[in-house]
C-alpha cells in the first residue's frame, strides 16, 4: 500500500511545496514591486524627446567633481533595469547650475557626462555605440531664474535620455514579481501534469 501511494503523495507535496512557495513569493512581490518614478534620488518621466531619468549632481558627484562617488555606483545598478529594457540609443547628459563661468560649466558638464556613460559602458556592457555623452553646462536649467541654494541644486544633475522611448517601456517589476510569475506558471504547468 505505502508503495502504491508513494507517487501520489510525492506529487501531491510538490504542488504543496509549489503552492507555499508561490503564497510567499506573492508576498515579497508586493513590498518590492516598486515601479521606477519620483523619488528623492531621481525622477522618470515622459518629454516630447523620449523618457527622461533625472539624477541630482549631489548624489553623484561631489561638488565641482566629475569622479563618481562610490554611492553613486549602487543608484546606477537599482536602474539597470530601465537600461536593460532600453532598446534605442541611451543619452547622458550632464548640467550645472549658472554660478562659474561658462567654460567651467560647459567643461564641468561634460566630463560628468561622460564619466557615466564610462560606467554604463563598463558595467552594463551596453554596446558603446548605443551611448552618448552630452554637456549642456548651465544652458538647460530645470528651474529657470534659479536664485535660492535649492532652486540652483535642482538645475545641477546628470539625465539619462532614452529617445523614442516612454516611461511604460522601461519600467520594470520587481525581481520578485517576475520570479513570482515564472513560479506561477510552473505550477500551472505541474498541476496539468498531476
Amino acid at each position: 500500500m505505502f508503495l502504491f501511494n508513494f507517487p501520489v503523495r510525492f506529487f501531491s507535496s510538490i504542488k504543496c511545496l509549489f503552492f507555499v512557495f508561490f503564497i510567499v513569493l506573492s508576498g515579497c512581490a508586493t513590498v518590492s514591486d516598486n515601479k521606477v518614478g519620483s523619488s528623492e534620488r531621481f525622477t522618470f518621466k515622459d518629454t516630447p524627446e523620449g523618457a527622461r531619468l533625472s539624477i541630482p549632481d549631489r548624489v553623484l558627484f561631489a561638488k565641482g567633481e566629475y569622479t563618481l562617488q562610490d554611492e553613486s555606483i549602487k543608484l546606477i545598478d537599482s536602474i539597470k533595469p530601465i537600461l536593460d529594457n532600453a532598446e534605442g540609443d541611451i543619452i547622458v547628459e550632464g548640467h550645472t547650475d549658472k554660478t562659474g563661468s561658462k567654460a567651467g560649466n560647459d567643461v564641468l558638464s561634460k566630463r560628468r557626462a561622460e564619466e557615466v556613460k564610462k560606467i554604463i559602458i563598463k558595467r552594463y556592457e551596453i554596446a558603446p555605440s548605443r551611448v552618448k555623452a552630452k554637456g549642456y553646462g548651465s544652458s538647460r536649467p530645470d528651474i529657470t531664474n534659479a536664485e535660492t541654494a535649492a532652486e540652483l541644486a535642482k538645475n545641477r544633475r546628470a539625465v539619462l535620455l532614452f529617445p523614442g522611448e516612454t516611461v511604460d517601456d522601461l519600467e520594470y517589476e520587481g525581481f520578485f514579481a517576475s520570479l513570482a510569475k515564472s513560479f506561477s506558471q510552473a505550477g500551472d504547468w505541474m498541476s496539468d501534469l498531476i
